[in-house]
């Protein structure tokens, strides 16, 4: 059994962080310190955020044990990107909202369409796809979609049309279902209908959106299944406040199509924040867009000169990110701060 952690005051957590090399200076300083971990969690702040500031090995590049902050770290920097974090989690969710409203607007608008006339369409096994490999995902879609009527059958619109018709259509099922059900609720559909909802987000990105390179745009439904997978991972990430500058899904969804139109090969890359952002243009109106990048341009100026310790620079924390040098940073309104 692991041995258990002590308590550690505030001053002794300050005195470790002392220990390990971080420069925090007695007095006014150290009292600043010390507020903040009383608003905030040392665990969150430390633990979650002092990778970039931490010495590591020339050869193997591993972080050095005993753990060892780089020369000039202070506490205000670690802490500058931990509140740059969570301003970022807040502004990439607020989008990612707009952009899930609208596909389940649009994917529950066109199934219904085309099962009108039946009751309760979705629970039918024969209006998902055909494909003998799926069968065991369609029942576990329909099995998700039954548990939740009735966990959520206290919900006043789901409770209203229970009570009044005996049946919820997918249009208002649709609002308390999570993104996660509707990246599996899409991959369980046929082809056909697949491509009839890949063919409304082209027109509504060709009629609305950025345009990118002048040129029309024509997704494909697995461009659809890339969007919903890495914009659940990611709003989770917002959702549950963990941390999102330098996180990175772990299985690269196919992504091809939107990389041509792009003129960008992210194949060889990890699907980071600047995949996210990249794939979001093709799913925002311009204003929308436009919003977007004009506040994340905002919030890097901001945070630029509060990450800077004598060793890490901002770029750095771009760069992890994913906004690498060696890609044109594809946002108008994004200037190019890397050094």
């Amino acid at each position: 059994m692991a041995e258990k952690k002590p308590f550690q005051s505030h001053n002794q957590q300050i005195e470790i962080l002392r220990k390990r090399g971080m420069n925090i200076q007695t007095g006014l300083q150290e009292s600043k310190v010390i507020r903040i971990l009383e608003q905030e969690n040392y665990y969150n702040i430390i633990n979650g955020y002092k990778d970039i500031f931490l010495e590591r090995d020339p050869v193997t590049g591993l972080i050095l044990k005993p753990e060892i902050f780089k020369h000039g770290t202070t506490f205000k920097e670690v802490s500058s990107l931990y509140f740059f974090d969570r301003e970022l989690r807040n502004l990439c969710l607020k989008y990612m909202l707009k952009i899930e409203s609208l596909l389940k607007s649009t994917i529950s608008y066109r199934f219904s369409e085309k099962f009108q006339n039946q009751m309760n369409p979705y629970f039918n096994l024969n209006n998902y796809t055909d494909n003998p490999k799926k069968t065991l995902i369609v029942a576990k879609n329909i099995a998700t979609l039954s548990n939740t009527i009735s966990y959520k059958s206290k919900d006043k619109s789901i409770n209203h049309y229970l009570t009044e018709y005996g049946t919820v259509p997918l249009w208002v099922l649709v609002n308390v279902l999570t993104l996660g059900n509707i990246n599996y609720f899409y991959n369980c559909l046929d082809d056909q209908l697949k491509n009839i909802i890949a063919r409304d987000f082209s027109e509504y990105f060709n009629k609305y959106g950025k345009k990118i390179n002048n040129c029309q745009i024509h997704m494909q439904s697995h461009d659809i299944e890339a969007i919903l997978k890495i914009t659940n991972d990611f709003r989770n990430v917002c959702a549950h406040e963990e941390i999102l500058y330098n996180h990175i899904l772990k299985k690269k969804p196919r992504i091809s199509t939107l990389e041509k139109y792009l003129n960008i090969n992210l194949s060889s890359s990890n699907t980071n924040l600047f995949v996210l952002l990249t794939m979001m243009r093709f799913y925002l109106g311009t204003e929308d867009c436009n919003s977007l990048f004009i506040n994340l341009e905002k919030l890097f100026k901001e945070y630029r000169e509060k990450v800077q310790t004598e060793s890490v620079d901002f770029s750095l924390v771009l760069m992890t990110m994913g906004f690498n040098r060696d890609y044109p940073i594809l946002f108008d309104e994004i200037i190019d701060i890397m050094p």
